[in-house]
């Protein structure tokens, strides 16, 4: 499950249920009918059981999806 909040600024922090030790990249959508996910820079490594990821690109976008992929 994911959960998005508003970190201020136009920006807005990505949340979901880790594993500690695992890494994973956000990825996100503009329009549910993009050819493909685009990245947000970096991987997370989580610390805890919920890893977290701050977007601030999203107020340019003024929608968007997201997905988290573990990183093999």
């Amino acid at each position: 499950m994911i959960t998005l909040t508003s970190a201020g600024g136009g920006s807005t922090t990505v949340l979901w249920s880790a594993v500690p030790g695992k890494s994973y990249r956000v990825q996100f959508m503009d329009n549910a009918d993009d050819p493909g996910w685009s990245d947000l820079p970096g991987t997370v490594t989580a610390t805890s059981s919920t890893g977290s990821r701050v977007d601030a690109s999203a107020s340019a976008a003024g929608k968007r999806f997201y997905r988290v992929t573990l990183v093999p």
